[in-house]
């Protein structure tokens, strides 16, 4: 299996066991054909590949952790207004009492 072309992006065209791609308006076009372990091999494209997967799960253990944080603040902010909402009561039964 080969990669696409990467300039233009369009299928390899592969002839004995050699790719190049086959966009006439492609700059690549004009060049030979190359072995398909040279044309597949691209070092900084599959180094770039990764560090974009990285930061995809990166991303997503950010969100899964604001998540959980965001659910701890609102439980403490209920708590926080459930005892708000007793001395309240408290105050007022106090104020009716005189």
């Amino acid at each position: 299996m080969t990669k696409n072309c990467p300039f233009c992006g369009n299928e390899a065209t592969v002839r004995d066991d050699k790719a190049g791609c086959g966009n006439p308006y492609c700059v690549c076009f004009e060049m030979p054909m190359v072995s398909i372990i040279d044309w597949n091999h691209r070092p900084e494209e599959d180094k770039l590949k990764y560090r974009i997967q990285i930061l995809e799960e990166k991303i997503e253990f950010t969100k899964k952790d604001m998540m959980a944080q965001s659910i701890s603040d609102v439980k403490e902010i209920r708590r926080a207004n459930e005892i708000l909402t007793q001395k309240v009561r408290s105050l007022r039964k106090i104020l009716s009492e005189d």
